[in-house]
C-alpha cells in the first residue's frame, strides 16, 4: 500500500487523463514507518507541464490523478515554500526535494497533522540531514521574498528624458533578485526598449534603471507591481501541492513631470559679409536646441528671415532687443514704427538638431519668388530670423515650447554693400604750353556722408574706412622726338608700363568723401600741402583717380584714356591760332515741373574741322538734393567743397551729340555785330546754331523736367578724334536748374539773365545772357561715366 508521504512502491504507469499526473523516480528518499511501511519523501509526481508535485496529506493512499485544483492562501510562509519549489525545480538532488516536502508537510499538512509529528522522529533516525536541511531551506527563503518595492524617478536631460529606478526589497530592506516585476507608466512618457508603456523584467542584485521619455507634456505617473510565487492544492485521495502563478503586488509609486517639446535656436553667419551691387545676398543659418532637449520625430520647424537695408555704421553699435513677451510679429512691427522695414526676406526649414541651410534672400516669403539683389542704396544690412509658433503647423506648434527671435542687428549676420562710386571730372585746360600751370577738377559722389570715421568692426567684418583716394600724373610722349607725342596718345583704360614714354609726374592724396576736389593751382592735398603742377615738356598729361575700396566703397579708378582727363602739350604753339574758349548756362535756372529747359554753348576760338559738342544733364530728386550744399568752401584742404549727394543720378539727357559745320570758323569770323544782345524771339530758339560776333552759339536739345529737385548740367566740346577742347565740372554756377512748385499765387518777378561759365584752354568767368540757336544737333553714340569707369566717345 503507497501511503500520502510514503509509499511501498510504484506498482505500474498508468494512461495519462487531462488530471492525470506523471510518477518520479529521483527526487526522492524513502524511509520505513512502523509496520516495515515504506514512504517516500520528495517529489511525488509531475504535471503534465513539468511542475512538481509535494504531499500535503500524511497517511494517505497516492493516487496519480486528481480532481480539482483550489488556491491556498497568499502568505508570506506559503510564498516562501513557492519560492523553493519554483527555484529548486531543475535540481536532481533528492534530499534537496525531502527537505522541500518536510517544510511542505511542516506548514501546510491539516487534516492529518498529528500523523507528520510521529512521523517526523522516524525520518531523524533513519535521514538526521533533512531537518537541518529543511530549516537551512526555510532561512534561504526567506531573503528571497519580495516585502515592498519602490520606483523613484531620475531626469537626465532636463524633465524630457531620464530614469526609472526600481528597489524590491525583502524583510531585511535588501534589494531581491530574481523577482519578476513590472512598471506602468500612466501619462505622456513611454520606455526607451520598447517605446511602451509597459515594461516587465526581472530583478537583479543592484536596483533596476530602466529609461524612458516624454512623449508629451504634463504628468506621469510610474506604477511599479512586483511578483511572489503562490500555491495551490491538487484534490485528490492523497492531497499534493504544487506552485501555481506568479501573483503581481503593488509597489510604491512616483508622480513626476515631463516635457517633451524643445525650444530651437538659430545662429546665423551671413555670407559674403561684404557685398557687391547686383550680388545676391544669402545668409548661413543654423538651428540648436538646449543640451537636455531632443527634437520630436524630425518634425519640421519653418523659420523666416527678414533682411534690413540702410543702416548706418551708428546703428551697427545700437543692437534692438525683443522683450521677454513680444511676439515675432509684434516685434517686426515695432521695427517698423522705428523706420525699419525688411528689404528682403528668406525661409529655412529644419528637422533636426545642429542642421544648417544656406539661404538667398527673396523679394518675399513665396517660393517661386524672385531672388533680392544688394543695390548701392543698400549700405549696411542685417538679418532678423524668427521662429513663430502662430505660423507652423498645429502638430509642429505642440511640440515647440515657445517663439524664437533674434536680435536686430547682430554683427555675424550683418552685411555692407560697397557703394560704387560717380566719378566726374575735367582738366581746367585740355591744350596747354610749355610752362603753363595745369590742374584737374574731380567731383565724386557715392561715398557714405560719414566716410573716414568708420574704423571697422571685426566682429562683422568690415574693414575700416580708407581715409584717402589717390590722383595721379602721367607723361605721355617722346623725350627725344617731341613730333612723335601724338603716337602715344592714350588709347588704352590701363595705365600702361613706366617706361622712356610713359613716366610718372608725381601723386597727391586727398580724403575719400563726396565733393570736388582741385588738384593744382596751389590748392591742397590731404597733408594740407599746395600742388602746383607745371607741363615743363610737350606731351600728354593723364589725370588718373584711384581709390583702393574698403567694405563700403568699390574700387574704382579713372580710365588712362580719359579724354577729360587729358592735357596736350604741343610741341610749338601756333601764334595765329586764337585759343578756344566755351562758356555754358542754362535757358533758366529755376523751373516748375513740366516746364522745358535746355543748356547752350559760346564757343570762340578756332575749332579743328570736324568737332562736335555734346551735352548731358542729371536729375537729382528734392530728397537727395536738399540735403547738399552747392555753396562753395574756400578752405581749399583738399576736402569736399560741394554737394554731398551719394545716390545714383537720373539721366536725362545723355551726351546729346550736335555737329558743328565745316564753315563754323567762317561763320564766327564774318558775324554781324549785334552788341551780344537777342531778341526775345531769338532767346526763345533752341537745338540751334548762330553765329554772331565771331562767336558760335550752340544749343542742347529741349528736356521737360517732371519734378522738384535739380538738374545738373555738362557741355563738352571735342574734337573729330575724341580729343577734349573745352569743357567744364559738373555742378558749377550757371549750369544747375532747380526746378520747384510755383508759389500760389505766383510772384515771381521776371528773370535776370544769366552769367555763363566759361571753360577752355583759357578760363574766365563771364557774365552770359539767354541764347539764340539755329540747328538741331545730331546724336552721338556715348556713356555715362558711373563708379569712376572711361567711357568710349566714339561715334
Amino acid at each position: 500500500m503507497i501511503i500520502a508521504i510514503c509509499i511501498g512502491g510504484y506498482y505500474g504507469k498508468k494512461k495519462a487523463y487531462a488530471n492525470d499526473l506523471l510518477a518520479t523516480t529521483e527526487q526522492y528518499i524513502s524511509f520505513v514507518q512502523r509496520n516495515n511501511v515504506p514512504v517516500r519523501l520528495g517529489v511525488m509526481a509531475t504535471s503534465a507541464d513539468g511542475r512538481n508535485l509535494y504531499c500535503i496529506e500524511a497517511g494517505e493512499q497516492e493516487e496519480l490523478q486528481y480532481t480539482a485544483t483550489e488556491k491556498l492562501a497568499d502568505n508570506v510562509d506559503n510564498q516562501r515554500i513557492a519560492w523553493l519549489i519554483s527555484h529548486y525545480k531543475q535540481y536532481k538532488d533528492a534530499k534537496t526535494h525531502a527537505a522541500i516536502a518536510y517544510l511542505a508537510h511542516e506548514h501546510l499538512d491539516a487534516d492529518t497533522k498529528h500523523l507528520w509529528t510521529i512521523w517526523k522522529p522516524w525520518i531523524a533516525e533513519q535521514y538526521p540531514d533533512v531537518a537541518p536541511l529543511a530549516q537551512q531551506l526555510w532561512q534561504e527563503s526567506e531573503g528571497h521574498i519580495a516585502q515592498s518595492a519602490k520606483a523613484q524617478v531620475q531626469y537626465s536631460k532636463a524633465i524630457r528624458q531620464g530614469n526609472i529606478n526600481i528597489q524590491v526589497s525583502n524583510s531585511q530592506q535588501q534589494q531581491v533578485a530574481g523577482i519578476p516585476f513590472e512598471v506602468v507608466l500612466q501619462g505622456p512618457a513611454a520606455f526607451d526598449s520598447n517605446n511602451e508603456q509597459k515594461i516587465r523584467g526581472i530583478t537583479q542584485q543592484q536596483p533596476e534603471k530602466i529609461s524612458w521619455h516624454a512623449t508629451g507634456t504634463g504628468k506621469v505617473k510610474a506604477v511599479v507591481r512586483y511578483a511572489h510565487g503562490t500555491l495551490e492544492r491538487l484534490v485528490s485521495t492523497q492531497d499534493y501541492v504544487r506552485f501555481a502563478e506568479y501573483s503581481y503586488g503593488d509597489g510604491e509609486g512616483v508622480d513626476f513631470e515631463v516635457d517633451a517639446r524643445f525650444q530651437p535656436q538659430l545662429t546665423s553667419q551671413a555670407v559674403p559679409h561684404v557685398l557687391t551691387p547686383g550680388e545676391t545676398v544669402s545668409d548661413t543659418v543654423t538651428v540648436r536646441i538646449g543640451k537636455n532637449e531632443v527634437w520630436h520625430n524630425h518634425i519640421g520647424v519653418l523659420a523666416q528671415g527678414y533682411y534690413y537695408t540702410g543702416l548706418t555704421t551708428e546703428q551697427l553699435q545700437s543692437p534692438i532687443q525683443p522683450t521677454a513677451q513680444e511676439q515675432p510679429s509684434q516685434f517686426i512691427k515695432r521695427l517698423k514704427t522705428l523706420g525699419y522695414v525688411p528689404t528682403a526676406y528668406a525661409s529655412a526649414h529644419f528637422t533636426r538638431d545642429g542642421q544648417q541651410i544656406h539661404v538667398i534672400a527673396k523679394q518675399d516669403f513665396q517660393a517661386q519668388s524672385k531672388t533680392y539683389r544688394a543695390t548701392e542704396r543698400d549700405g549696411i544690412g542685417t538679418w532678423v530670423w524668427v521662429i513663430d509658433k502662430a505660423k507652423q503647423d498645429k502638430d509642429v506648434a505642440s511640440w515647440l515650447q515657445g517663439n524664437y527671435i533674434s536680435t536686430f542687428i547682430e554683427k555675424t549676420e550683418s552685411t555692407s554693400t560697397r557703394q560704387p562710386l560717380k566719378i566726374d571730372s575735367t582738366v581746367t585746360e585740355h591744350t596747354a604750353h610749355i610752362g603753363s600751370s595745369i590742374s584737374d577738377t574731380i567731383t565724386v559722389q557715392g561715398f557714405p556722408k560719414d566716410h573716414g570715421k568708420f574704423r571697422g568692426d571685426t566682429q562683422a567684418g568690415f574693414s575700416a574706412d580708407l581715409e584717402y583716394m589717390t590722383v595721379e600724373l602721367y607723361w605721355a610722349g617722346d623725350h627725344n622726338n617731341s613730333a612723335r607725342n601724338e603716337e602715344y596718345k592714350p588709347s588704352t583704360t590701363e595705365i600702361p608700363g613706366l617706361d622712356e614714354h610713359h613716366t610718372l609726374v608725381g601723386q597727391w592724396q586727398y580724403r575719400a568723401v563726396n565733393g570736388t576736389i582741385r588738384v593744382g593751382n596751389g590748392s591742397k592735398d590731404i597733408h594740407g600741402k599746395p600742388v602746383n603742377i607745371e607741363a615743363n615738356e610737350p606731351g600728354y598729361y593723364v589725370f588718373v583717380l584711384d581709390f583702393e575700396g574698403d567694405s563700403r566703397v568699390m574700387p574704382a579708378q579713372s580710365e588712362y584714356n580719359n579724354a577729360w582727363e587729358r592735357v596736350w602739350v604741343p610741341p610749338t604753339p601756333s601764334p595765329t591760332t586764337e585759343p578756344i574758349t566755351m562758356t555754358t548756362a542754362v535757358n533758366a535756372d529755376r523751373a516748375a515741373p513740366g516746364d522745358t529747359v535746355f543748356d547752350t554753348a559760346r564757343i570762340r576760338g578756332s575749332l579743328p574741322k570736324g568737332a562736335y559738342i555734346t551735352f548731358s544733364a542729371y536729375e537729382v530728386p528734392e530728397s537727395i538734393s536738399s540735403a547738399a550744399s552747392t555753396d562753395e568752401d574756400d578752405s581749399d584742404d583738399g576736402g569736399s567743397i560741394r554737394s554731398n549727394i551719394n545716390t545714383a543720378w537720373k539721366v536725362l539727357l545723355d551726351e546729346y551729340r550736335v555737329e558743328l559745320p565745316e564753315n563754323s570758323n567762317t561763320l564766327m569770323e564774318t558775324s554781324k555785330q549785334n552788341n551780344g544782345k537777342f531778341s526775345e524771339d531769338e532767346r526763345a530758339t533752341s537745338e540751334s546754331i548762330y553765329a554772331q560776333d565771331g562767336t558760335l552759339y550752340v544749343s542742347s536739345k529741349h528736356i521737360q523736367v517732371a519734378k522738384s529737385g535739380k538738374v545738373y548740367w555738362k557741355a563738352t566740346l571735342w574734337s573729330a578724334g575724341g580729343d577734349v577742347l573745352a569743357s567744364h565740372p559738373l555742378g558749377i554756377k550757371g549750369e544747375v536748374t532747380t526746378v520747384e512748385e510755383p508759389p500760389s499765387p505766383p510772384q515771381t518777378p521776371p528773370e535776370e539773365p544769366h552769367e555763363l561759365a566759361q571753360t577752355g584752354a583759357h578760363t574766365v568767368t563771364l557774365i552770359g545772357v539767354g541764347v539764340v540757336m539755329a540747328l538741331i544737333g545730331l546724336v552721338g553714340m556715348s556713356v555715362l561715366r558711373v563708379n569712376g569707369y572711361r567711357h568710349s566717345r566714339e561715334q
